[in-house]
């Protein structure tokens, strides 16, 4: 039978905090670059010194929001799993003493 070891559910619970974290960074970096590169083709290639051309920056910021919106959705449900592990991993602390007390008495 497996020994109950709580490191290693504290390990997977970080990981999925690191994933969560980068899963918001690289989805905003990525949105951005979206949001520039819809600029650049849309503004700047179709009318070069018009109006689209000062709208550079407010794509970029928007594409960054909208990717930090998804990946934060996304984020959400891997530090929820992380939340689950944890407060698991706490239940079967809390219970193997008093059970193992019990059995032994």
């Amino acid at each position: 039978m497996s020994q109950f070891d709580r490191d290693i559910i504290r390990e997977h619970a970080d990981r999925l905090y690191f994933e969560a974290a980068l899963i918001v960074w690289l989805t905003s970096l990525l949105g951005a670059a979206l949001g520039l590169a819809a600029w650049f083709f849309a503004g700047r290639m179709m009318d070069p010194g018009g109006v689209g051309a000062l709208f550079g920056p407010g794509a970029g910021l928007l594409g960054g929001l909208v990717g930090w919106a998804v990946g934060s959705d996304k984020a959400f449900s891997l530090r929820l799993q992380a939340q689950i592990a944890l407060c698991l991993a706490q239940i079967e602390e809390n219970t193997r003493v008093p059970a193992a007390e019990a059995l032994g008495s």
